[in-house]
């Protein structure tokens, strides 16, 4: 619901309420390999192995059962002609049980049952905002602005949590679920329009400061990673963007960003060794600098049809690959696009390409190899429990779109 004045004074508001009452599962995923009947197992599918073992395999397997309420209100007020004050604040209150039963599942190629865990996660928070605008003229606006932001816990794996329990009992307690971080941000900039609106250019620095960092720390007995609230950081930077229209048939855009995004204090990420990152490292996955631009011409036809052609690239500087002893850094990498269709009054023919050169690169990994031989000793020859998250190969899409 949302209710919105319009006053002729100086004076408007908005205001509204959100009520979400939601219940969502995940079901079960069956893991297929050709090596179960090598090892003795009666089946290549993991869930029939189970069966067969007489260990539950339940679906739905993690349920969320949650209540979301919002209220907000924003408030604008016109001081001068050129000058505006906006502010507001929203509650947010949300509360999620989050529940796992008892279910069968395999670690590296063992068996096992895992207990039944579930945990009650809550967030209850007031988040202001405030921001100042000024028109230096129609076509130029000069703005500062505050904001909070809040985001939810939840609960850990529960294949984490369970497997801890077999290895340990008890090592899971008080690490079922972790709470909010919060976020305070300043956010300073220019928007602006020339040459009759042709070009349009839009620049903002901006300074957040993170509270009860949600992030994964290895835990006793085994080194298992969970998300904990466990730090203080800071993310700083600056973006761009550019878009120019210097023929009737010629758009241009160009967009780039510097972050610097790290602790702001110590961080213990492995209770185990004692591993302590110093306050100054950097966050994962956030890359330094970015860097995205692109073109499209066109060329109109007859019967009111123009055909076109467009192309794309986008740069991702190198990046922190997670927090922990076995985190790399990612290397920056470059992808390029293209894409040509037919366009009409009432439908359209589109055919993209991403990932034109279909370039093959790792943007995140999981190094698991390392925690195995600490635990079991050794890997045998051609076997890696490592992880590594490629980049969408080159993919073709067409789509034909009509408007009824």
């Amino acid at each position: 619901m949302r209710v919105v004045s319009q006053f002729n004074g100086p004076f408007q508001f908005t205001a509204g309420l959100f009520y979400r009452d939601f219940e969502f599962t995940t079901g079960g995923i069956n893991v297929t390999s050709a090596v179960y009947p090598l090892l003795g197992f009666p089946s290549t599918s993991q869930t029939e192995i189970l069966q067969a073992l007489g260990l539950p395999t339940p679906d739905p397997v993690i349920v969320n059962d949650g209540e979301q309420i919002s209220v907000f209100l924003e408030a604008e007020y016109l001081i001068t002609e050129r000058l505006k004050l906006i502010a507001g604040a929203r509650s947010h209150n949300e509360e999620l049980d989050v529940a796992s039963p008892s279910a069968g599942i395999f670690i590296g190629f063992s068996p096992l049952l895992l207990p039944a865990i579930s945990e009650n996660v809550d967030i209850d928070v007031i988040l202001p905002k405030a921001a100042l605008e000024f028109s230096v003229t129609d076509d130029v606006l000069l703005y500062g602005q505050f904001a909070s932001g809040a985001r939810n816990g939840n609960i850990n794996s529960t294949a984490t949590l369970g497997s801890m329990e077999l290895f340990a009992p008890g090592s899971s307690e008080g690490l079922a679920g972790y709470g909010d971080d919060r976020t305070n941000t300043f956010e300073t900039g220019i928007k602006s329009r020339f040459a009759d609106g042709r070009i349009t250019l839009n620049a903002s620095a901006y300074y957040t400061d993170y509270k009860d960092l949600q992030v994964v720390v290895a835990t006793p007995p085994l080194g298992f990673g969970l998300l904990l609230n466990a730090s203080k950081a800071v993310s700083k930077g600056a973006e761009f963007d550019l878009y120019a229209e210097p023929l009737d048939n010629l758009s241009l855009f160009l967009g780039g960003s510097y972050t610097k995004a790290e602790l702001d204090s110590e961080l213990v990420v492995n209770r185990i060794t004692g591993q302590t990152l110093e306050k100054g490292t950097s966050l994962p996955f956030a890359p330094e600098f970015t860097l995205t631009g692109g073109a499209e011409v066109r060329w109109p036809l007859a019967a009111a049809r123009t055909l076109y052609f467009n192309g794309t690239f986008s740069h991702t500087g190198k990046y922190r690959n997670g927090l922990g002893g076995a985190s790399t850094d990612s290397k920056d990498f470059t992808v390029f696009g293209a894409g040509a269709g037919l366009r009409a009054d009432r439908w359209s023919l589109d055919v993209r390409v991403s990932n034109l050169t279909d370039k093959k690169h790792s943007v995140a990994s999981n190094f698991f190899d390392a925690f195995v031989i600490a635990n079991l000793g050794s890997i045998p020859p051609g076997i890696t429990f490592n992880e590594n998250f490629m980049l969408q190969p080159r993919m073709v899409r067409v789509a034909l779109r009509f408007n009824f």
